[in-house]
């Protein structure tokens, strides 16, 4: 948010911005594909993007259990769920708990669906084996979290992470895909040059508050 006041421009903004684009949090970079700019209000895409990286770039340590939106590892990306409101409405991400640059409001339900436009059912989802209020994890990840948080045989719970030969199939070919660069990205670099030119004395950053519940 920029504030003008006698010519002088003030910008305000969450704490772990950076001056490498004004809209970070709705305009995330892959740290893989530079010439792609995803957008957290094409979601679909984003999540299918990301998605393609964890399961076949043999770059990404699927052991840091990456986060579906942005594959920052684990430690610095954390996902809570919680019920959804109403009697028929299913498990949606808690927002206002979870931690990421990228994230945004997900119905855990309906996006868990694969379909042919979007096939990725990537989504945070809660371990049985952790205890109640525990963060949660990502269903392409929930495999290796099983054998390494828990100790246990992953076959032994192929409901909560094993992929339809169609998604599967429909994700390789995104990954294989070539990226191209897009119209957002050189929006992305005009707000970076602008924000480059902001002094850090005209800089007013909001920190941003989580408390993990008690267990």
């Amino acid at each position: 948010m920029g504030i003008v006041l006698g010519g002088l421009c003030f910008l305000c903004e969450t704490e772990g911005a950076s001056a490498e684009g004004l809209g970070r949090e709705s305009l995330h970079m892959c740290q893989f594909c530079p010439s792609l700019v995803l957008s957290s209000r094409d979601r679909g895409t984003l999540l299918n993007h990301v998605g393609a990286h964890i399961l076949f770039d043999p770059r990404v340590d699927c052991f840091s259990t990456p986060c579906g939106f942005c594959l920052s590892p684990s430690d610095s990306c954390v996902m809570y769920v919680k019920k959804g409101k109403g009697a028929h409405q299913g498990d949606r991400l808690d927002f206002d708990r979870s931690r990421c640059p990228a994230k945004y409001s997900l119905s855990i339900t309906r996006t868990s669906k694969e379909s042919s436009r979007s096939p990725c059912s990537n989504v945070p989802l809660r371990c049985p084996l952790c205890p109640k209020n525990s963060a949660a994890v990502w269903k392409y990840n929930m495999r290796y979290h099983l054998a390494r948080a828990h100790q246990q045989d992953p076959e032994q719970y192929t409901s909560l992470w094993k992929l339809s030969d169609a998604e599967t199939a429909a994700m390789k070919a995104l990954y294989e895909a070539k990226s191209r660069s897009t119209k957002r990205k050189r929006q992305t670099e005009k707000a970076s040059k602008f924000a480059k030119e902001i002094s850090e004395g005209h800089v007013c950053k909001l920190a941003l508050r989580y408390a993990n519940s008690p267990s």
